[in-house]
């Protein structure tokens, strides 16, 4: 018998109230049957705390700080178990293709997701009844701000949940949990994106007005980033190459002289938005552990053969150069914090190298893919084609979380497996179907 009808999602764990465990097989999270702001948003200082907490929290181990850039990669081949570290279930799980709908790395995300919406969603209430003095100087960029955590963050959960078969999303959520009353349903996968776009529109003219530039949080060329990376995965190319035109255009990036540079502590020219490290909050601390053998529990994973060659099929690829072996077992330096002074690093979501490429694609600008290949010190392409564009974004972008959406993009198998297969959809944690008689499983999966 269910226990009282609980507010799942949204949000049951939007103020953090239940953990998360991160190698535990079991998701022992259990829905709470009241959901209350996480704190009275009375002042713009309030508003402003609580959008640093979403920022937090999206930076955590079940997001991008782990969870967003790995989860997928380990069900494409891309990625082997050494036999090190401490490799649980769920891991196993999603390199053979097998997931539960007790899958603790699935729950993790969802739940971690829906407290960042429930966080923006706050301030965006909040704000609107805020007096104090400060309010009308910071109201548009609070927004904005918020308007753009939301968005990204039910992209992640409309790619990785969303469900080709049924053409069934997430659910959108706009309101703050407060009433134990909201079992929000799941729309569909056009809705979702229908809802995406327009906030990121209006945070991408809120935040221009407001003039926010620290790349670690959401700016104006950051929403239009993650536009041109929504319509891009869409297939929707000619709303996706205006906005990587007006980024080009805008020369506020260029890439880095050295590859590494923009994982760094460090300010660099590339990153258009980024999770940032500092001093007590290492965010590259997860992938760091799982991918690096020099740190205590480390090296659980390294590249399997076939990504190995990829990375080495040509010659002076100084990308190839981040492989390193380790008592007989080959990794990838791309999250070795030990590389950088002090010893941390930011993690790069959107770098322009990224939007080089979508151009080349979209418009074969040849000088676009060789702008990305001579940074590696690769010679010149002639001409472009999709094999070309293809490739590289496997180099690029190696372990960033890309492959296996790019693979679904352009409807290839991942792993030998057809890329709509119901394998390839994450399932709809088994506590909040518990809790939410209007969510839907997504077909493979036990449960309705």
């Amino acid at each position: 018998m269910k226990n009282l009808k609980l507010q799942s999602l949204t949000l049951l764990l939007a103020l953090g109230l239940a953990g998360t465990a991160c190698d535990g097989f079991l998701d022992n999270s259990e829905p709470v049957d009241l959901l209350i702001n996480e704190v009275a948003i009375l002042t713009t200082s309030d508003a402003e705390a609580t959008l640093v907490g979403a920022y937090n929290r999206i930076s955590d181990f079940n997001a991008y700080g782990y969870g967003y850039t790995m989860n997928a990669e380990l069900l494409t081949g891309t990625v082997r178990a050494t036999g090190r570290g401490n490799l649980v279930f769920e891991d196993l799980q999603l390199l053979n293709a097998s997931m539960s709908q007790i899958n603790g790395r699935a729950s993790g995300m969802w739940q971690k997701s829906y407290e960042v919406i429930n966080s923006a969603n706050n301030v965006i209430d909040a704000i609107q009844t805020i007096q104090d003095e400060d309010i009308e100087a910071e109201r548009g960029r609070l927004r904005g701000e918020a308007l753009f955590l939301r968005a990204i963050t039910h992209w992640e959960l409309v790619r990785l949940y969303g469900s080709p078969t049924t053409g069934t999303g997430v659910p959108y959520i706009t309101e703050p949990g407060r009433s134990a009353d909201v079992f929000p349903a799941r729309e569909t996968i056009d809705a979702n994106y229908a809802s995406i776009i327009a906030d990121l529109e209006e945070a991408d003219q809120l935040l221009l007005a407001a003039g926010v530039s620290d790349v670690g949080r959401g700016t104006h060329w950051a929403a239009k980033a993650y536009l041109a990376k929504v319509y891009f995965q869409r297939g929707q190319n000619a709303q996706a190459i205006t906005y990587v035109d007006q980024i080009i255009a805008g020369g506020a990036f260029a890439l880095n002289a050295n590859y590494a540079d923009a994982f760094s502590p460090n300010e660099d020219d590339e990153t258009i938005f980024r999770m940032t490290s500092t001093g007590t909050d290492n965010v590259a601390g997860g992938l760091n552990e799982r991918f690096n053998p020099n740190v205590a529990r480390g090296g659980v994973f390294g590249p399997s053969d076939s990504y190995v060659a990829i990375l080495t099929e040509s010659a002076g690829d100084s990308r190839a150069d981040l492989l390193f072996e380790d008592n007989g077992g080959i990794f990838y330096a791309k999250y070795d914090q030990t590389q950088f002074s002090p010893q941390v690093m930011n993690l790069p979501i959107v770098r322009y190298a990224e939007i080089l490429l979508m151009k080349a694609e979209i418009d074969n600008d040849v000088d676009a893919i060789n702008d990305v290949r001579n940074r590696a010190g690769l010679g010149p392409l002639g001409a472009v084609t999709a094999d070309a564009v293809f490739a590289e974004r496997q180099k690029e972008l190696a372990f960033e979380g890309d492959y296996f959406h790019n693979l679904k993009r352009l409807q290839l198998p991942i792993n030998s497996i057809a890329w709509n297969d119901n394998r390839m959809t994450f399932p709809i944690p088994f506590v909040e179907l518990e809790a939410n008689d209007n969510l839907s499983q997504n077909p493979g999966y036990a449960g309705r």
